[in-house]
């Protein structure tokens, strides 16, 4: 167990070593102290969201899946990693930024259009957020008095912008709302009637207060929550279904995903939130395509 663990940092140690070459090889320029420094701070919170993310949805996907062994395990984190949808913030006219929210919503909800229980609840909680941001976003930008810089502002703020905008603070406040997602999701399994054609009124609730909680968790972290999807589906092969490594597996692939993410965004000398975003966004929405799981016809 400890060897895992120590695996896990020190690749994690080697990763942040080779993107501060890459920082130097791609923008060659003398090396200061306080660059390096200031490279070092940027991949320690991207790599503690990616720890975050990883470590506490490979918990709950191994703890979901021994309590209800009809659920598959990637299909129980598919809509967390619609987290991803925020990544469409791109360096164009914040039109098109809500224009993309809004498609990306659409495409969530006709994806799960046929799906049922948790998965499809935590999607169409994702999609309620990209819509709502979406339609925000057009007003800030249609309203009098308002610019473009604005609205783009306020896209940033309210769903956690890039990774390389990702500061200690919102790293905080977006993990401890997505894994408090699942965990309201998880608690609540029996009421939400899994695999289940029809939902009494309890459980409608408990659909309803899931449906909120997972789009308020996506509208604070943002793209930072699709790691999550991506580092199990990478760490479960490798470590299995113990539920001893679920954490540091998931702690080494969550870490190790955000690092590289943004050492392409890097490579690519682009602002951080086009390679970032479009990258956990397509990741994200082919795992979700594969892992959704149809409605039970019994």
């Amino acid at each position: 167990m400890r060897r895992r663990w120590l695996a896990g940092l020190v690749g994690l140690a080697i990763v942040t070593v080779g993107t501060l070459v890459a920082r130097v090889v791609v923008f060659p320029r003398p090396l200061s102290i306080e660059v390096a420094g200031t490279i070092v701070n940027l991949r320690a919170r991207i790599a503690v969201a990616g720890l975050v993310m990883g470590a506490g949805f490979g918990l709950a996907a191994v703890g979901a899946q021994a309590r209800a062994r009809e659920i598959r395990i990637d299909a129980t984190l598919a809509g967390p990693a619609w987290g991803a949808l925020p990544g469409l913030l791109l360096p164009v006219p914040v039109a098109g930024q809500a224009i993309a929210c809004l498609v990306g919503a659409g495409l969530v909800a006709w994806l799960t259009r046929r799906s049922a229980g948790l998965s499809a609840t935590l999607t169409r909680g994702v999609a309620v957020a990209g819509a709502v941001v979406g339609l925000a976003a057009l007003g800030l930008f249609v309203g009098p008095g308002l610019t473009p810089t604005t609205a783009t502002a306020f896209l940033h703020a309210s769903l956690g912008g890039a990774l390389t905008q990702a500061t200690w603070l919102r790293t905080a406040i977006g993990g401890a709302l997505v894994l408090g997602a699942l965990g309201l999701a998880w608690a609540r399994w029996r009421q939400l009637a899994l695999a289940r054609a029809g939902l009494d009124e309890e459980a409608s609730a408990a659909a309803l207060v899931t449906v909120l909680a997972s789009a308020g968790a996506v509208l604070v972290a943002g793209v930072v929550a699709g790691l999550g999807l991506i580092a199990t589906a990478i760490a479960r092969p490798i470590v299995g279904e113990d539920p001893r490594l679920a954490a540091p597996g998931g702690l080494a692939a969550g870490a190790g995903v955000g690092l590289a993410l943004d050492g392409i965004g890097q490579a690519l000398a682009w602002p951080g939130e086009l390679p970032v975003g479009v990258l956990t966004l397509i990741v994200a929405s082919l795992l979700l395509a594969r892992e959704v799981v149809p409605a039970d016809p019994r």
